[in-house]
């Protein structure tokens, strides 16, 4: 009977459990961009990644954060963008712009769902 009743419980709990479990993460859309400077031109969208309790945050500061992003890219190595790890290196570009100028760690990772790279 006791081995019953601990099962009963031990499911009980897991059920519970499991409805309670809040992902760690959450995201933020953003619309396409397109900057173009004198080596290459861009078009990309982009994802912030930012935790559940911080996307009222990133919507509030939208206008902000785009400009951050578009100043970011105008600004980036034309060389490390065409490169073979130019993806990664935009994502930690964006991703280090935003934070430092909104003054925060709120924006985890940033990704690029589609990303487009023309040389001039």
């Amino acid at each position: 009977m006791l081995v019953i009743a601990a099962g009963i419980a031990f499911a009980w709990y897991y059920l519970e459990a499991e409805k309670k479990h809040v992902p760690p993460i959450a995201y933020a859309s953003f619309e396409p961009i397109v900057v173009r400077s004198s080596g290459f031109a861009i078009k990309t969208s982009i994802v912030l990644q930012t935790s559940p309790e911080e996307v009222a945050w990133v919507q509030s500061n939208k206008p902000a954060l785009t400009v951050a992003l578009q100043t970011a890219l105008t600004n980036a190595d034309a060389a490390r963008v065409q490169s073979p790890d130019g993806v990664a290196y935009v994502q930690g570009l964006l991703r280090d712009a935003a934070n430092k100028t909104l003054q925060t760690r709120s924006v985890q990772e940033v990704l690029l769902t589609d990303y487009v790279v023309q040389s001039n």
